[in-house]
């Protein structure tokens, strides 16, 4: 006997030390001789009963003759579908169910779970990755004997199936075995398939000698003086290796002596072990008592194997396969069919071919119009589909269904298997609360200074992990008792999940800014003089921050557990978490000769943008806004009109600031090409071609207000005052409304009023044509809906129930009831039923538009819309209305986001459940007390003139709003005939256009119609203003960049870089603008005066100066008061209030002023005002005309339509 079998031998007899026999046969081991994942498990069941015989299993070995067709009996077929070895069939003491583990890794981690000393926890992490190395490639080209094949099926298969007394099952079995055996098989011995196995192997077992040199030193196992799984399947690969004549692929080190815990690698001669072989198939097998180990030991581990059944080659762009077992393995899920014997059985529910094409056709039909589903993907679908292909269509069912995502940047960033590290530890628990704590505040404190900044969720992701590694050398490795509860402060070490735990209670605490209800509470204490105490504020904070968490919960069927909710902003996440806690080189077959780790490239452009941020940020401002054109023609009006970055159309987007480009809209990295391409779409068509054909028709009085401006102004183009029509009280005040001015809007505002009722709209349909029927059956089955990998790793942790999400959202319910009811905030109860009914109605909608698209829809206008209906005249609960019913859908789809990035990262949800929502209301209690602390210790805070800047920017928009939507209402402005009714037409056309693109997209499921997202073209661009079209038109032409032409033409480089260049450079910017603020802005650094600096912001795009007429040189000269809204003015004939504004025919004198002609003074006075005296008569020429203008509170258009009253030659 050679000397590798006296060792394994060695192994093989210690199982018989310690045997319980009141536990004997309750676990049977279905294994062949010749496959090396039998190998590798029983030499792990060998070296489990040889490090402790107390805790090993009892298991019985059962011998599967591949060769004779014993794997392909009913029983064994019904044991497991697919035919394969090994097989572990338990059944637990006391119990009669039975478990049946049919794959290598779930047996290893059923092992582990008995013996945790072959998964040491401190080396758990290294262990786990090095497998998946192992678990990364198939082992068929080590193959020595493949199967007898009789017209490329099996001579056993093609036996049974002219047997005609086989059961229709086991029929249908060996029929897939049929259809499959030779493509399974096909190319497992080609050059190019042998040298990728080889070179996989090659890096599995450099691993294992990098750990052998670094942790071993003369011990004979891997780590030490203790065997682990590592070592049994290293072993077990070393002798197929050899076995197959392939020695020079493992490294020199582990064929030494005493490595790995045996003597050596040599076999000794090929005759005997054959010899022996055959001695052992012709014996039947028995228990795993000593007659076992003599004759049908592991020494059989010698025997030439069988290769393992080939993964069938993977479809262009999918990424490799995973497993379809429900129960998670601790290790990388290979294919299904992974192991020695080639037959596939079909999968539980599916009993045939036919079947399996009949769930592929539910599959394409379902993403037939799904626009982040490649197209060439479906094209394969269909393909397998018309001809009946089984064959095919399985294949590509495993690629998509059951493997990995179906998407392929999701299966690029997120893994398909899980790694059981901890999650709730008292380490993640303190750092995240710490962090909490300090976020929250500061955020609370900066947001009342102007200009303002915060810490980000990226900045606690980056931070958190250099503390949890700190945590790990300062706290002691011991477990303490606290009242019976045992608990360790250094679990093992830092690990992902905790990571993930320590961000989800950061971005459920301020990851959307400051608290909302904060800005709320400031403008009722500042502007209306009320403060209803600490227990008003803090209900009101608490119930603002929780109430969507509930509703989150609810949701989670529809917008976290679909494989199609992908949610790109948590791929960045996943992708950064996974970066910092993995620092390995990248592969250059696979991302286009790129050798660089993630880890390097993440630190060397976080870097570059932390130090280049300083030249655009403070050095040389220009770079920002490099609105070179308006540089040189500073005060031509068409100009700084067309290409200002501020009030202008932007139409030359050059910057160098990524502040810039990501701002408002976030990385346009993170978008799908086809969300970014409908937010062009919507910017182009509504906000350049149709506002340039309002804004220079002089639609809406637009000669006097700039094309763009977050600002709304009155009849004499000035900021509106709101004071000037409140009382001594704060009280809206009519008599002084009519007195001073209606409300006019800049273009782009009124025109993002509009888009915006289209969204509200427009988002219902879509989603009912889209996704109707996917919303109903996810309804109706709940729980039992299929399934995507992800979602079958995250049933082996205990889910979060339904009815804890009902109580949290109907007790922050009942304690808003009490907080609008209990204190005089004007703020009806039926004003809050239908307040929630906001974001109950509109949740999975939007929710499902974010998680496909990575773009928001905001409800703040449509909130402000009703509550300025239904209750108008009360600020106070216009603004609680609206944050009762926008914010709280807001934080909804953050909580939801948070929930998809937990069931990414594989952190248990409950665990998910009880930080999100502790660390939230922690928040709100957090940020009350420092707005509180703020108010009592800031001398003069939120001083419009405050000399430090505490000005508190963001309770002042609060209060303005309030006053526009809550004091003046909608109705004045949008209904019957006031000046922005037409835009009420914008409802209308958000509800017609899905049903369009939708009729369009099925005719044509393959066209471009199937990208066009008609809530996305009018909601995307939702942020203009305060952002303009120079940012969207930035963000859009780089977004273009990366994620069509880059990720078309280098697709590999996009898949493993993207997300962390996205991720670098939003760290970078951060990091770098929180230094600058605090080091040059907070103490008062004088600015560098120069024209970098200075000249560049010398325009009238920066000034919003860029109107054609300016109304402010008649100033105080027009007034309406009882004028208001009346239906006649002055007649200029006869000088009496008798002229019909809609007739127009003076009552008094007869005046016929519809006969008078329009007369263009432009021309003519474009050629007398650019001299001295000419400008000066030009000048009153505007002034005079611009006053006849002003009628009513009504500017007339004095550029196009000044009317000049002519006596008609008859009269």
């Amino acid at each position: 006997m050679s000397t590798l079998s006296q060792s394994l031998a060695m192994h093989n007899a210690s199982i018989l030390q310690g045997k319980k026999p009141q536990e004997q046969n309750h676990s049977v081991l279905h294994y062949s001789p010749y496959s090396l994942y039998s190998i590798l498990v029983r030499v792990a069941l060998g070296m489990g009963r040889k490090l402790n015989p107390d805790t090993a299993p009892e298991v019985r070995l059962q011998l599967v003759n591949v060769q004779q067709g014993d794997n392909l009996t009913h029983e064994y077929l019904t044991l497991t579908p697919k035919g394969q070895v090994p097989v572990l069939k338990t059944i637990s003491p006391g119990h009669s169910d039975v478990e049946v583990l049919a794959e290598s890794q779930d047996i290893l981690r059923w092992l582990c779970g008995k013996q945790p000393q072959l998964m040491p926890e401190t080396h758990q992490e290294e262990i786990q990755r090095v497998l998946h190395l192992f678990y990364s490639f198939h082992a068929k080209p080590l193959a020595i004997r493949p199967e007898e094949k009789c017209g490329g099926i099996v001579n056993h298969a093609a036996a049974m199936l002219e047997n005609p007394d086989i059961t229709d099952t086991h029929r249908r079995c060996l029929e897939v075995k049929s259809i499959y055996h030779d493509t399974l098989h096909s190319g497992s011995q080609d050059p190019d398939t042998v040298r990728e196995v080889e070179s996989q192997a090659r890096l599995f077992l450099d691993a294992a000698t990098d750990i052998l040199d670094k942790r071993a030193g003369d011990a004979i196992y891997l780590y030490g003086a203790s065997p682990t799984v590592l070592d049994a399947v290293a072993v077990s690969l070393l002798a197929r290796l050899m076995d197959t004549k392939k020695d020079a692929v493992a490294a020199t080190p582990l064929y030494g002596p005493c490595h790995v815990g045996f003597s050596t690698y040599s076999f000794g001669k090929r005759r005997e072990a054959n010899r022996q072989r055959r001695r052992r198939q012709r014996r039947e097998p028995v228990s795993f008592d000593e007659s076992t180990s003599r004759r049908d030991g592991l020494n059989s581990l010698t025997a030439p194997p069988v290769s393992p059944s080939p993964r069938p080659p993977p479809i262009t762009g999918v990424a490799a396969p995973a497993p379809t077992m429900v129960v998670p393995a601790i290790f990388r899920k290979r294919h299904d069919i992974e192991e020695i014997t080639p037959i596939t059985g079909p999968l539980e529910g599916e009993s045939s071919s036919v079947d399996k094409l009949q769930h592929l056709s539910a599959f394409d039909k379902a993403h037939k119009l799904d626009p982040n589903m490649p197209i060439d993907e479906l094209n394969d679908v269909d393909a397998a589909i018309a001809t009946g292909n089984a064959e095919k269509g399985i294949e590509i069912e495993h690629a998509l269904m059951e493997d990995n995502s179906p998407y392929p940047e999701v299966r690029a960033v997120v893994r398909n298997y899980d790694v059981d590290v901890p999650a709730n530890t008292i380490r993640a628990w303190v750092i995240g609360l710490i962090l909490c704590t300090i976020g929250s505040g500061v955020n609370m404190l900066l947001s009342l200074r102007n200009p303002s900044v915060a810490i980000t969720t990226y900045v606690i992701q980056l931070i958190a992990y250099p503390i949890g590694l700190a945590w790990d050398l300062v706290m002691p490795d011991r477990e303490w008792d606290v009242f019976g509860y045992k608990f360790n402060l250094k679990p093992g070490k830092f690990n992902f999940k905790e990571h993930v735990v320590i961000v989800a209670m950061s971005n459920a605490a301020y990851g959307g800014g400051s608290l909302y209800a904060t800005d709320v509470l400031l403008a009722q204490r500042l502007f209306y003089g009320q403060d209803f105490g600490w227990a008003f504020q803090m209900l009101f904070g608490i119930t603002t921050l929780c109430t969507g968490y509930g509703l989150a919960g609810l949701a989670r069927r529809f917008l976290v557990w679909p494989a199609a909710m992908i949610w790109p902003a948590d791929l960045v996440n996943c992708a950064l978490f996974y970066t910092l806690h993995d620092h390995s080189r990248s592969d250059p077959s696979k991302t286009n000769g790129w050798t660089i780790g993630r880890y390097k490239l993440f630190l060397i452009i976080g870097s570059a943008g932390f130090i280049w941020y300083w030249v655009p940020g403070w050095l040389f401002k220009g770079l920002s806004y490099f609105t070179w054109v308006c540089w040189a023609a500073p005060n031509n009006i068409v100009v700084n009109k067309l290409f200002g970055a501020h009030s202008g159309y932007g139409l030359m987007p050059m910057t160098l600031d990524w502040t810039v480009i990501s701002g408002f809209l976030g990385s346009p990295l993170i978008p799908p090409f086809h969300a970014i391409m409908n937010v062009m779409a919507g910017i182009i068509s509504v906000f350049i071609i149709l506002s340039m054909g309002l804004h220079f028709s002089g639609t809406w009085y637009a000669d006097y207000l700039p094309i763009q401006s977050t600002e709304s102004y009155d009849n004499h183009g000035d900021v509106y005052n709101v004071t000037r029509i409140l009382d001594a009280n704060g009280h809206f005040n009519e008599t002084a409304y009519k007195e001073y001015s209606p409300l006019y809007l800049p273009t782009q505002f009124a025109l993002a009023y509009g888009v915006s009722f289209a969204a509200v709209s427009a988002v219902l349909i879509h989603v009912g044509l889209y996704h109707g029927k996917d919303l109903w059956n996810q309804f109706r089955m709940a729980r039992h809906q299929e399934d995507d990998v992800h979602m079958r790793l995250m049933k082996k942790y205990r889910d979060a129930e339904d009815w804890w999400y009902a109580a949290l959202f109907i007790v922050m319910v009942a304690i808003s009831f009490g907080v609008v009811a209990g204190w005089p905030t004007g703020f009806p109860a039926w004003a809050y039923v239908i307040c929630m009914l906001i974001p109950i109605v509109w949740l999975i909608p939007i929710g499902l538009i974010q998680a496909i698209t990575n773009q928001q829809l905001g409800l703040n206008v449509l909130t402000e819309f009703i509550i300025g209906y239904m209750v108008p005249g009360r600020p106070l609960a216009m603004m609680m209305f609206k944050n009762y019913g926008y914010i709280c859908m807001s934080q909804a789809l953050y909580f939801a986001q948070d929930l998809k990035l937990g069931h990414y990262m594989k952190v248990p949800p409950r665990v998910m459940f009880s930080s999100q929502l502790i660390a939230s209301i922690w928040s709100a209690i957090v940020q009350i007390a420092v707005m509180n602390w703020a108010l009592a210790n800031i001398p003069d805070v939120c001083d419009a003139y405050h000399p430090n800047n505490w000005t508190c920017p963001g309770s002042r928009v609060f209060f303005t709003a309030s006053i526009i939507w809550g004091a003046i209402g909608p109705a004045r402005i949008f209904s019957g005939g006031a000046l922005y009714s037409a835009l009420q037409w914008f409802w209308l056309v958000g509800a017609v256009a899905p049903v369009i693109t939708w009729l369009l997209a099925r005719r044509w499921p393959k066209s471009l119609w199937r990208y066009v997202n008609t809530p996305v073209i009018f909601g995307g661009p939702g942020l203009l203003p305060p952002a303009s079209v120079y940012n969207y038109l930035c963000w859009g032409l780089v977004g273009v960049v990366f994620n069509y032409h880059i990720r078309r033409r280098f697709t590999g480089w996009w898949l493993q870089y993207n997300y962390i260049v996205s991720a670098a450079l939003d760290c970078g910017l951060i990091i770098s603008t929180l230094l600058i603020f605090f080091t040059l802005y907070m103490t008062e650094v004088p600015q560098l005066n120069w024209w970098g600096n200075e000249g560049t912001i010398r325009t009238l795009d920066f000034s919003h100066d860029a109107v054609n007429t300016t109304a402010k040189m008649t100033k105080g000269t027009s007034s309406f008061g009882k004028r208001h809204n009346k239906t006649h003015t002055l007649c200029r004939r006869c000088g009496r209030r008798s002229l019909h504004i809609q007739k127009h025919e003076c009552s008094s004198c007869g005046f016929p002023s519809a006969k008078i002609r329009k007369f263009n003074w432009g021309e003519k006075a474009k050629r007398r005002k650019t001299t001295g005296t000419g400008r000066m008569r030009h000048l009153k020429d505007v002034s005079r005309r611009f006053k006849n203008g002003f009628q009513n509170g009504e500017p007339k258009n004095a550029r196009h339509n000044t009317i000049m009253a002519k006596t008609n030659k008859d009269n």
